[in-house]
């Protein structure tokens, strides 16, 4: 056991030149290569030093979009991420081989550009980067709400292929599929009636003026089906009017958490005291009085119409902009509670009562209106890549404003960084994988964090103060700054682990100890001898909180620093990896993640 602590120490490379440790710990854990064909301008900037893309991450969004499409069981998707391996199990690995020999017979793209079923050598499947890489990417198409992928001809009834995969993955997200039919179920007439609903829906047509008897979807409504930003903004524009209802549960932990951010909600408030104060906010929030009365007498009606279907927009938008992480099932219940409420805060709305509206009986409301027009800022940053990084590097200070700024003082190196301890119930997390949407996400709060570091900058520890500097010097080098500049965020970003007693390497192998690594996906891995005493956890539970919360100010201002290194660069992994690292980031210092509970750890706060 020595020997893994010792490995698992030895992991600065400037302290103990283990070389060989950290690439094979970086080309498991990081993209580098990033495994997407982009165009050979992007490539030839960043392939000459970067590290291929690892297996693991595109195994992920390979399984995540197989079940979406119903060529895998989503039992399995909860299997699969419930088992922890560093070499795929054959048990796995054949049921997402046996799927994705089916998607490949279904795809004709594959098939012209040269990926036939029988091209493919299936043994290497899972260790073949520049396979996985194609595949994952047409999936990622596949799958894409932005309004990305289209047809050219017609679906007809019973036709049972790819496509029709597709729409009912769609119809599925938007809650209009019918229950226990199958995503890779043939085209119906139920599966056109609903997809002809959404016309009803939006206000394009009346139900009256649609043809329910059709027997085909055209290339335009399936089109209008993947577009879920035009979807919302047509939603939202017919029902200019209307509050979204919706029930939060009242017990759990998450939902306990996400009443304890909405504090300033406390009490029965439904629009206010009495009757005037009620009516001047109806006006005040541009709502029509005699539909807010209604829906809040009759709050069950947020199960029907026209309410579910704009629930499950908003959802979308949520988990599309990286808020949002759980199923996507419309069921808007405590975790999308509290991605509505990050969202909130990350536009730093001083008055949430615009957006959100507590109602009584754990039910509360969402402002249509009011909320389309925030979103409107997303829709309008989904520019092109190029232009995002242009606009990017024109806003970071010249070397006279980081003078003004004080980013030229230097600072010591911190002796060591703790990392996160997060909770392990994420195995069924979802990411987004369309990239128009994770831009804008990533870029939502760049404005407010550079004026926020105008102010605040002198107010900081010298280490971050060097850390900024380096970055805005550095800036064009692309995102293979993060390794270099992130030399201070080592224990979390290499997975090093915070080991009691410090002084290990002095006592017998026999010996207890205690080891907490903390790992990208917001796990963390205790190890821990046997014999070991409720004083030494404590003792551990004692440093890793000190670490943590002694590093309050540099993790903040390093969280903000990732936002904006990730949207430097088009690659789907660093856009994701930036977003979810300053997310955990920002949710550890709010003390919104629980941290795990282990027993004799007191000083964890659990």
């Amino acid at each position: 056991m020595k020997d893994l602590v010792d490995a698992c120490q030895q992991l600065d490379l400037r302290k103990t030149g283990q070389t060989a440790n950290v690439e094979a710990l970086i080309q498991r854990d990081f993209p580098g290569r990033f495994g997407i064909p982009f165009d050979r301008a992007v490539m030839s900037r960043n392939a000459a030093s970067a590290l291929p893309r690892p297996i693991k991450g595109l195994l992920d969004e390979l399984v995540q979009h197989l079940v979406d499409l119903d060529y895998l069981p989503f039992a399995f998707y909860d299997d699969y991420h419930q088992n922890v391996f560093d070499i795929l199990p054959p048990v796995f690995s054949q049921k997402i081989s046996d799927a994705t020999k089916t998607y490949f017979a279904e795809d004709e793209a594959l098939e012209e550009a040269g990926f036939s079923v029988n091209a493919i050598n299936w043994d290497n499947l899972f260790t073949a980067n520049d396979i996985l890489t194609i595949v994952v990417q047409r999936l990622n198409l596949l799958t894409s709400l932005d309004g990305e992928f289209i047809i050219d001809s017609p679906l007809k009834i019973n036709t049972q292929n790819l496509f029709s995969r597709v729409l009912h993955y769609r119809l599925n997200a938007f809650g209009l599929f019918i229950k226990n039919d199958k995503i890779s179920a043939p085209i119906s007439s139920q599966s056109i009636i609903q997809t002809l609903k959404i016309n009803v829906l939006l206000g394009r047509k009346k139900r009256k003026e649609i043809d329910f008897t059709v027997q085909e979807i055209s290339p335009e409504q399936f089109a209008l089906t993947g577009d879920v930003h035009l979807l919302f903004r047509e939603f939202a524009k017919h029902h200019n009017k209307k509050l979204l209802v919706y029930k939060c549960p009242q017990q759990g932990v998450e939902t306990k958490a996400a009443y304890e951010q909405t504090i300033v909600f406390k009490g029965k408030f439904i629009f206010g005291k009495n009757e005037k104060q009620f009516k001047r906010r109806v006006k005040r929030n541009n709502l029509d009085i005699n539909q807010v009365r209604q829906q809040i007498k009759g709050r069950g009606k947020e199960f029907t119409g026209a309410n579910i279907f704009g629930i499950h927009l908003l959802q979308l938008k949520l988990w599309m902009f990286g808020f949002y992480y759980g199923r996507i099932d419309g069921k808007y219940r405590d975790l999308s509670h509290v991605a509505f409420l990050d969202f909130l805060e990350q536009e730093g709305t001083r008055k949430q009562e615009k957006y959100l509206l507590p109602l009584e009986d754990g039910y509360w409301a969402v402002n249509l209106p009011q909320m389309a027009n925030l979103l409107k800022k997303y829709d309008n940053k989904i520019k092109t890549a190029e232009e995002h990084e242009e606009e990017l590097i024109g806003n970071i200070p010249e070397e006279s404003e980081e003078e003004i700024l004080g980013m030229n003082k230097g600072g010591h190196e911190p002796a060591e960084i703790a990392g996160f301890i997060a909770q392990g119930q994420c195995k069924q997390r979802r990411i987004y994988h369309g990239i128009k949407s994770i831009i804008a996400s990533a870029l939502g709060g760049i404005k407010r964090i550079k004026k926020w570091l105008k102010k605040q900058i002198k107010k900081v520890a010298g280490a971050v103060v060097s850390f900024f500097k380096n970055i805005s010097k550095r800036i064009r080098e692309g995102i293979l700054i993060f390794y270099r500049a992130m030399r201070r965020f080592t224990v979390f970003v290499l997975r090093k682990p915070v080991i009691s007693p410090e002084n290990y390497r002095h006592i017998p192998d026999d010996s207890p100890f205690i080891l907490t690594r903390f790992d990208l996906d917001h796990d963390a891995t205790i190890i821990k001898g046997k014999g070991l005493s409720p004083a030494l956890m404590e003792q551990h539970g004692r440093m890793v909180h000190n670490l943590t919360f002694g590093l309050t100010v540099f993790l903040e201002i390093a969280g903000a620093a990732i936002y904006l290194i990730a949207s430097l660069r088009p690659p789907f992994g660093w856009l994701r990896l930036g977003v979810r690292i300053g997310r955990l980031v920002a949710d550890l210092l709010k003390l919104k993640i629980k941290l795990p509970r282990v027993p004799g750890m007191k000083m964890l706060g659990v």
